[in-house]
């Protein structure tokens, strides 16, 4: 009887730390993109800033040179947000949108 406590304390302490990889390897994740976020936005920023091309255009090789799907996709939406509305409602719509469906779940 006292083997098979062993065996089951054993079994919930491997998966209490398999449960804790899990979420801790989704805050990794998050950091990582973050951090990607953070230079696509340092790259939409000197574009901007020195090149002066359209908005569009930076959108597009944002996009381009990103690794990260989900950061493609935020681009990828902001720049049709801006072939069809207003730039100011397009973008505030798309990084809602985008923050409400990849960043609460």
């Amino acid at each position: 009887m006292q083997f098979i406590k062993y065996i089951l304390l054993f079994f919930i302490f491997i998966a209490s730390n398999l449960i804790g990889k899990m979420f801790s390897q989704k805050y990794t994740l998050r950091v990582q993109e973050l951090a990607e976020m953070k230079n696509a936005l340092n790259i939409f920023k000197t574009k901007i800033r020195f090149t002066y091309a359209p908005i569009g255009e930076v959108f597009t090789e944002i996009s381009q040179q990103t690794k990260r799907q989900t950061i493609k996709q935020l681009f990828e939406n902001a720049k049709k947000g801006l072939e069809t509305r207003n730039s100011e409602y397009g973008l505030d719509k798309c990084f809602r949108r985008h923050y409400n469906k990849h960043v609460t779940r």
